[in-house]
């Protein structure tokens, strides 16, 4: 599922006393320098607790991607999976969860914000699915505005078409970018990736860019052979 429960406490001290507590549809939060909650709940140095139940059958298996400023913490059943409990000004960090047993799995996901801006994104997305960061400007900078989870196409490609229109809520139609990723197991072997885009775009696999067009133009197709 995608709802979450939220549990928000003030201060900086791990989770103590009387949280708040909401559901929430997603953890895809840029609250800027504002505060979280109500007028009275601070803007800085609180923690948030978000906990969700993930039911698996047993042969599918998940890569975690966060983004937050400062910290975070995920947790799969009680064990640590992704751990940088540090100041940040915003910071992507990724894990696998692999193997696990058909059944209710609990997911845990510590956040804290110490001071400045506030932005706390965090996914579990089946391996294949696509997870997409937009941006309010053209250059991938800063924090992400919003974020969605996108199932591929049949065979597994990455597709979007909106036309004239917005990509989601938050994000405007025109000057914006967006970082779609993806975790997948593939054989070894010789590859061809072919990219179509309106206007730019990167292509990075495993850090490395393999296919670089950033430039405005119409819709443009490219290609690169790649070795895996």
């Amino acid at each position: 599922g995608t709802e979450w429960t939220a549990e928000f406490y003030q201060g900086r001290s791990q989770f103590l006393g009387t949280p708040i507590k909401k559901a929430v549809s997603g953890i895809h939060f840029n609250w800027g320098y504002s505060s979280p909650l109500l007028p009275s709940f601070p803007r800085d140095q609180f923690t948030v607790k978000f906990r969700q139940t993930l039911r698996t059958d047993g042969g599918t298996d998940y890569f975690v991607q966060t983004y937050a400023d400062d910290g975070i913490r995920v947790k799969r059943d009680g064990e640590i999976v992704l751990d940088r409990w540090t100041n940040s000004a915003g910071r992507i960090d990724r894990a696998l969860l692999t193997g696990l047993s058909v059944g209710d799995h609990s997911l845990e996901v510590d956040y804290y914000e110490n001071g400045g801006k506030a932005t706390v994104f965090a996914d579990v997305v089946p391996l294949g699915h696509w997870l997409a960061y937009y941006y309010g400007n053209r250059e991938l900078e800063g924090d992400p505005v919003n974020a969605r989870v996108i199932e591929p196409q049949s065979n597994g490609k990455l597709y979007e078409d909106h036309g004239y229109d917005a990509p989601m809520a938050g994000v405007g139609a025109n000057d914006f970018s967006a970082r779609y990723v993806t975790a997948k197991r593939l054989p070894a072997g010789e590859y061809v990736l072919r990219t179509r885009a309106d206007d730019g775009i990167r292509v990075y696999i495993d850090g490395n860019l393999v296919l670089d067009r950033w430039t405005t133009s119409n819709y443009q197709e490219d290609a690169v052979k790649i070795h895996l």
